[in-house]
């Protein structure tokens, strides 16, 4: 991309410098701002590349993320099983008490 300075300053440089001198400063200044655009360009590509590598190594694959989901899943069925379990057990033990109970009020009232 081809820059060019105002206008304005190169009359600045005319006034100052004469008409040959001041196409020779605002040339330099000319190329110096492509060379700085250039330098920039690439720092930026640069930059943008090293932000993609270092994203890909923090951020989870697709692979990873279903298989930590699987993982997470099989710990839920196993802690769900355990607590199905854990309540019939009571349930069983709660069904207990409720028959000694009716049977010591049974055997209570001599029915």
């Amino acid at each position: 991309m081809a820059i060019s300075i105002p206008i304005d300053i190169y009359d600045l440089l005319e006034d100052k410098l004469g008409k040959e001198d001041a196409r020779k400063v605002a040339s330099a200044i000319e190329v110096s701002l492509e060379t700085i655009e250039k330098k920039a360009e690439a720092t930026i590509l640069q930059k943008k590349l090293e932000i993609r590598d270092e994203l890909s190594k923090e951020l989870v694959t697709k692979a990873e993320f279903f298989g930590e989901i699987k993982t997470l899943r099989a710990e839920m069925k196993a802690e769900i099983e355990k607590v199905k379990a854990e309540l019939i057990k009571w349930m069983f033990l709660f069904w207990i008490g409720q028959l000694a109970s009716l049977i010591a009020i049974l055997k209570f009232f001599k029915f």
